[in-house]
């Protein structure tokens, strides 16, 4: 990103200044005031803003940093691009502006020529939001100590059992739990949540990830490799070797790539693979980077087909190549990118084109976890969460939670919900039995729709085969949602097996719904 530039005044064009730096003619949208700047001068600093687009690259100039912080501030508000924005920089000074939004004076922006009245409202309501500072005094106040927080709890609970069931069910304002309402929306299930807020929960799925490697557990295999490579990079002083993730959802694919950051203690910049449909959207990220940062990109695998192929060269000789310009006056244009870690996380690598693939120096594949891992990890959310649980009921969630660490740590949340409403806070083995009872989810971690799928083969087509299309229509769900969502886990236990025919529900499928007949009738067809 190209942020500041000194240099000579060469010329005034009306579509900007030129700016000579070394030989080196720079065309420079410019404020007003760093046109007052540079004229006359025999050299002028100008703070710079790099803009990205598929067919262009535009610098645009401002006499102070002041300028080019509200230039980008008004960058964030919806519908206004920079022509808009150097305009309304333009109408007057930077500190006028700035009072003008916070108080909310809409005639100031009506009156710079080019700014209507529905763009000016825009502007004072969404870079109000964005640009407010934070009021003295207001910050968060330091969290109780563990032991003071657990009383607390344990002092409401007893309160509102005195209270009785007709008692006052608000939620105080220090803690204690709430009904569940419509607001709940994060709450997928019927169990009573535990006052907690929106953006509370996602705060909690952030520190539920492991920060280290040495935290992360399972894995073994991979984490031996990383840590070695690691080390290397480390000791190097380098960027660490591009990192393909492979493996289904929930496996720790987001959280290794955290965990790289904080082992090489470099930043990161995290962009959904869907995100980036233009080749401006991935330049602009990529030359933001600082040297050695990690990039990663989630769902890789959906790549636009133009995106990738800008990023070959950006992988392997850390340059960016743009086309600027259309037909006879199109040129490329060579950026120097500083050296940096892509991490890509796939759920299909199948769909990964070959080139791409083979620009990933480490590929590591995740694999389900061992019950033992998964009461490892329950136990240390715990912990995080500030619950009591017993062995034997981490293990009981453990060994329901489908070899997947993202459902084990939501079944806990729920566990606690139950817990915290109905018993005394402790999560024992009674009460994890209780709450997954409540959740539908048995000693198998099968769902209820898991178990209405099987149940229509066994019950309704006879043990099958059954189509797909005609399995959907009994179920009300839509065929991909059997064949991406149930089917999958169901396939990995042996309780379904697919065949040219259709799905055919097999001996271990039987022996779960506890359906007596012998399968060989049908096995025989084929």
């Amino acid at each position: 990103m190209i942020a500041r530039l000194r240099g000579r005044p060469v010329a005034h064009r009306p579509d900007g200044l030129v700016l000579d730096v070394g030989g080196v003619g720079y065309l420079v949208a410019v404020t007003p005031s760093a046109l007052r700047k540079a004229d006359g001068a025999d050299e002028v600093t100008l703070e710079t803003y790099l803009h990205v687009r598929d067919d262009a690259l535009q610098l645009y100039g401002f006499a102070e940093p002041a300028e080019r912080e509200l230039f980008e501030l008004l960058l964030s508000v919806s519908g206004v691009g920079p022509k808009v924005s150097l305009a309304i920089v333009s109408g007057s000074s930077a500190s006028e502006l700035r009072r003008a939004i916070v108080l909310q004076d809409i005639a100031r922006f009506e009156a710079i020529p080019g700014i209507g009245r529905k763009t000016a409202q825009r502007v004072v309501r969404e870079a109000r939001r964005v640009g407010r500072p934070r009021r003295a005094g207001r910050e968060r106040p330091p969290a109780a100590p563990r032991g003071a927080r657990r009383a607390r709890r344990a002092r409401l609970l007893r309160r509102r059992r005195r209270a009785g069931p007709c008692g006052d069910r608000r939620r105080p304002r220090t803690g204690g739990a709430r009904p569940a309402g419509p607001a709940e929306g994060r709450v997928t299930t019927r169990l009573v949540a535990p006052g907690l807020e929106d953006g509370r929960e996602e705060e909690i799925d952030r520190s539920l990830r492991p920060r280290r490697l040495d935290d992360f557990v399972g894995q073994e295999r991979v984490k031996a490799q990383l840590e070695i490579a690691l080390e290397a990079t480390r000791s190097r002083g380098e960027a660490l070797d591009h990192v393909l993730l492979v493996g289904p959802p929930g496996l720790g694919k987001t959280s290794l790539a955290y965990v790289v950051r904080e082992e090489l203690g470099v930043g990161i910049r995290t962009v959904a693979g869907p995100a980036l449909e233009r080749k401006g959207d991935l330049a602009a990220i990529l030359t933001a980077l600082e040297p050695r940062d990690v990039l990663f990109v989630d769902e890789i695998h959906r790549l636009n087909a133009a995106v990738e192929e800008i990023l070959y060269p950006a992988l392997e000789d850390f340059r960016l190549d743009i086309v600027v310009g259309q037909g006879p006056a199109a040129r490329t244009l060579t950026l120097d990118l500083p050296p940096f870690t892509l991490i890509g996380a796939t759920t299909r690598t199948g769909l990964l084109t070959t080139p791409l693939r083979d620009r990933f120096g480490m590929t590591f594949r995740l694999g389900y976890y061992e019950p033992d891992e998964l009461a490892r990890i329950v136990r240390r959310s715990a912990r995080i969460l500030e619950v009591e649980v017993s062995d034997e009921a981490a293990g009981e969630v453990a060994r329901r939670s489908r070899g997947t660490p993202r459902v084990a740590n939501r079944i806990l949340r729920r566990v606690r919900d139950v817990a915290d409403v109905r018993h005394d806070g402790v999560i024992t083995v009674e009460v994890a039995a209780e709450a997954l009872q409540l959740l539908e989810v048995d000693q198998e971690g099968l769902e209820r729709v898991d178990r209405e799928l099987l149940a229509a083969i066994a019950h309704k087509f006879g043990g099958g085969p059954v189509g797909l299309s005609t399995l959907a229509v009994a179920l009300g769900e839509e065929p991909d949602t059997i064949e991406d969502v149930y089917e999958p886990y169901l396939l990995q236990l042996g309780f379904v097996q697919r065949t040219p025919r259709g799905r055919v529900l097999t001996d271990l499928g039987r022996v779960h719904l506890g359906v007596v007949g012998d399968a060989a009738s049908a096995s025989a067809l084929f």
